[in-house]
């Protein structure tokens, strides 16, 4: 069976309050509606926006997939590892904070 992973960050709507959690990764296998999977939040490191705006010029990412909007449960974190000559590689944790593999994508 194959699948399409959507993220989506939805356009705010005048008088609409946004969701606590407005991006969200939806998954699609034909025939079927697609369902939401999870809501992708950035993670900020120790020192706020300007520790990671910092930490962005080099690559590296760090987020967290919420199983929820409300952030009631951590689905995983995604963690930059390294980054270089147009790889980056990526390590994924689970809710717990275990390690999964880790996973290289092309820039």
């Amino acid at each position: 069976m194959a699948g399409i992973l959507t993220m989506s960050h939805p356009r705010r709507q005048e008088g609409v309050a946004p969701e606590p959690v407005a991006r969200k990764i939806d998954f699609f296998v034909k025939p079927g509606p697609s369902r939401t999977v999870a809501h992708v939040e950035r993670e900020l490191p120790p020192g706020g926006v300007p520790a990671y705006l910092a930490a962005r010029g080099s690559g590296a990412r760090s987020f967290v997939l919420w199983a929820d909007e409300y952030r009631g449960a951590r689905a995983a974190t995604v963690v930059t590892v390294s980054c270089g000559k147009g790889t980056s590689v990526y390590q994924v944790l689970g809710a717990q904070g275990s390690c999964a593999p880790s996973y290289a994508r092309r820039r």
